[in-house]
C-alpha cells in the first residue's frame, strides 16, 4: 500500500518524526546525451530525501521546496549519469 500526500503531511506533524520524504516507485530510463547512452533509475521525491539519505552534492545545488512548487521538472544527477 502507498502513502497519500495527506498521510505524508500527517507524518510530518508527529513530534518524533524528524523528516519525511515520499518517493515515487522506481522506474528505469535511458538517458542519451552527447553520444552517451546510460540506463539509470529515476526517483521522484522532495528536498528532504537527500538529507535523510545523507547524500551531499559534489557540483551544483539541490532544489528547495519553493523551487519544486514552481517547477516540478527538476533533475539531480548521480555521479555515474553526470559522467
Amino acid at each position: 500500500s502507498q502513502f497519500s500526500e495527506a498521510d505524508v503531511e500527517l507524518l510530518r506533524q508527529l513530534p518524533f518524526i524528524r523528516s519525511v520524504a515520499p518517493v515515487t516507485p522506481n522506474s528505469f530510463v535511458q538517458v542519451l546525451f552527447g553520444g552517451k547512452n546510460v540506463s539509470t533509475r529515476v526517483v521522484g521525491t522532495t528536498p528532504e530525501f537527500f538529507a535523510i539519505r545523507g547524500w551531499a552534492v559534489k557540483d551544483g545545488m539541490l532544489f528547495s521546496e519553493e523551487e519544486m512548487q514552481q517547477n516540478p521538472r527538476i533533475a539531480v544527477l548521480g555521479s555515474s549519469v553526470a559522467k
